[in-house]
C-alpha cells in the first residue's frame, strides 16, 4: 500500500492574510492590538492593520 504525499496550496486571500499576519507578529513581539492610539502606560511598536496600533506596556 502506498501513501500519496499531501500537498497544500497557500490560500489566496489578499488583505485578510496580511492583517492576520500583522496581529501574529504583534503578539510575537509582546504587544497587543488596539483601535486608534495606544492607551496610557503603553507605547506603539507597530501596526496590526490600518486602524489598529500594536502597543506594548511600558511596565513589562
Amino acid at each position: 500500500m502506498q501513501v500519496a504525499p499531501l500537498q497544500f496550496d497557500v490560500p489566496q486571500c489578499p488583505g485578510f492574510c496580511t492583517a492576520w499576519g500583522s496581529v501574529i507578529e504583534c503578539r510575537r513581539r509582546g504587544g497587543f492590538c488596539t483601535f486608534g492610539n495606544c492607551r496610557h502606560a503603553s507605547r506603539p511598536i507597530g501596526r496590526c492593520s490600518t486602524f489598529q496600533a500594536c502597543c506594548r506596556s511600558m511596565w513589562g
